[in-house]
């Protein structure tokens, strides 16, 4: 629909339309608000879709840094005896501290006999 627009007899209609309706005094005012104001509108729009990509990466980036210091593991104190003879089982892999009543060693899950 729009090629049938462009063709040069179509523009000398309009063209002669537009100089009736708005005069020949006011219609290079006219011609020049036309040109600013695509010239603002091109301004405003990126050149390309890489231009789009930035803030999009950004915000991702932000999003992802959000999301990783919700998720860090902080390491959380067990109050376990230090030895068998406070009444605890000692971890015959790593040597830790267990209560007398955990079959699973609380440090390294290892199964105390």
């Amino acid at each position: 629909m729009l090629r049938g627009l462009f063709q040069p007899a179509t523009l000398l209609v309009i063209l002669a339309i537009v100089l009736i309706v708005v005069g020949p005094k006011r219609l290079p005012g006219i011609g020049s608000g036309v040109g600013k104001s695509i010239r603002e509108f091109r301004k405003g729009t990126p050149d390309s879709p890489e231009d789009l990509a930035d803030p999009v990466n950004e915000a991702r980036q932000s999003v992802d840094e959000i999301t990783i210091r919700k998720m860090e593991v902080r390491p959380v104190a067990v109050a376990a005896p230090t030895s068998a003879g406070e009444g605890g089982r000692i971890c015959p892999k790593c040597s830790a501290g267990n209560a007398s009543s955990s079959k699973f060693c609380g440090g390294c899950g290892a199964q105390i006999a």
